[in-house]
């Protein structure tokens, strides 16, 4: 049936955060704190060596109380200690961490941005696409799809629904018209902080979640996907204002990688947290780790944004950023335009490192110096109806927003893994990563640079 659709653009400009080199329309975390969600202290999080039943009776003995057990890693979330119990607990021989968890905003909240319409339009006759070419705002402001040569891999795959990308992030849109569909619903779910006693809360009351979504998979209506066809599962593992300690963290990768779970074949996490060494570099770091590398052993490809503070990850000093940091995860530099021109410039604010970039993908770009940006180096996804709607804006379900950061290149480096993955079924995390690094276009240095890693993903090489 034919529709009469108001489809509007929208631009955010974010503001640095203060401990953010760069300044200007990109998404960036801030540092740890040891108070809670509520602002209390925090519980802690413990990694112990014996069987469960030992470790909650060390934990009993010591004053405290086991509120959940991640078996798998080893792994308990524990309440009631003070520092005094914590070095108690310590001390015993079937204890191996213990450490106060940490509370961290993993992407600016909505209130840090500015939104200022651009313009809008009346579309007539827009439905569901199968061709992404064919979507309405391809041709004019999706320069980041070309780069990548995703409309040379479409012919040979869109993707197929039986790939699931996990979504770890501020929510999920299912409502919205380019998202409709997309996701399934039934592994969907809300892990965060914000409504926490409702699981089926998915809702994206942000942004940043559906933005990411609709870089990956689309019904090609008003933008097109990297992977228009494959399956999202939408994990809600940051609250509204974009935070969560890191307990919701690995519970949110453990249940993307469970078969039991969201049974995802890649998970995204545009999440960019940071703080001291000492504060989170050393036991905290060291757990994450261990969800991470467990992903990966279960098959899962893990692929974070590498940060917006434009750090040599390499000489970073006293400061870790998370989870790019952290095990095996397939940190990704952003590139972007200036001007319109060059789609492969290095962005200036990402961050970047040897030891940190496996590859470089469009995330977009503009004048770090000044913050100013224009429309046509960012890079344009979906808007979170729920904020629409907040706004006042007509027909929340049809707006796109245009954003830059690393946050908006690590979904297309998700994406052509997932193409792989329709390609290749059974292929692994480590063999999707080899394919996306050997099929990688070479920028900036030959071989592994500190910028580019192994160089921008190319979709239609990936897949042939």
């Amino acid at each position: 049936m034919k529709r009469l659709l108001y489809i509007a653009l929208v631009a955010l400009v974010f503001t640095a955060c203060s401990d953010d080199n760069s300044n200007g329309p990109v998404s960036s975390g801030t540092t740890g704190s040891t108070l809670g969600k509520s602002g209390a202290a925090m519980h802690h999080l413990i990694a112990y060596k014996g069987s469960a039943s030992a470790m909650t009776s060390a934990v009993q003995a010591a004053g405290g109380t086991v509120r959940k057990n991640f078996s798998a890693l080893k792994i308990a979330v524990v309440e009631g200690l003070s520092e005094a119990q914590a070095a108690t607990l310590r001390a015993n021989s079937t204890i191996g961490t213990v450490v106060r968890d940490q509370y961290i905003t993993w992407v600016p909240s909505y209130a840090a941005s500015r939104t200022t319409p651009q313009s809008g339009a009346l579309i007539q006759n827009l439905l569901p696409n199968g061709n992404p070419e064919n979507a309405f705002f391809y041709n004019a402001y999706q320069w980041n799809l070309r780069a990548i040569e995703a409309n040379n891999a479409w012919p040979t795959t869109t993707g197929n629904s039986e790939v699931r990308v996990g979504i770890l992030d501020t929510g999920i849109s299912p409502d919205h018209q380019d998202l409709a569909g997309k996701y399934d619903l039934t592994r969907s779910i809300n892990l965060s902080w914000s409504n926490s006693a409702d699981p089926t809360d998915y809702q994206d009351r942000h942004f940043h979640g559906t933005h990411v979504s609709g870089t990956i998979a689309s019904n090609n209506i008003g933008t097109a996907g990297v992977a228009p066809d494959v399956t999202l599962v939408g994990v809600k593992v940051l609250g509204d204002d974009g935070s969560a300690d890191f307990e919701d963290v690995i519970n949110a990768i453990l249940y993307a990688a469970d078969p039991n779970g969201g049974d995802c074949d890649i998970i995204n996490m545009s999440l960019g947290g940071y703080g001291p060494r000492a504060l989170i570099g050393g036991e905290l770091l060291s757990l994450l780790t261990e969800a991470v590398n467990y992903a990966r052993s279960q098959g899962t490809l893990v692929v974070c944004s590498a940060g917006n503070s434009a750090m040599d990850l390499d000489h970073n000093g006293n400061i870790v950023v998370l989870p790019v940091e952290a095990g095996t995860s397939m940190g990704v530099s952003a590139t972007g335009p200036t001007q319109g021109q060059n789609p492969d410039g290095f962005a200036c604010y990402s961050n970047y490192g040897r030891s940190t970039i496996a590859v470089a993908a469009p995330g977009g770009n503009f004048d770090c110096a000044t913050g100013n940006a224009v429309v046509q180096d960012l890079v344009m996804a979906p808007f979170a109806p729920y904020v629409a709607n907040q706004l006042g804006l007509p027909n929340p379900t049809t707006w796109y927003v245009f954003a830059a950061g690393t946050s908006m290149a690590a979904p297309h480096v998700s994406g052509v893994a997932a193409l792989i993955k329709s390609r290749n079924p059974n292929a692994n995390a480590g063999q999707m990563q080899t394919k996306l690094q050997n099929t990688a276009d070479d920028l900036g240095s030959p071989g592994v640079d500190p910028y580019y890693g192994k160089g921008r993903i190319n979709a239609r090489r990936a897949v042939q």
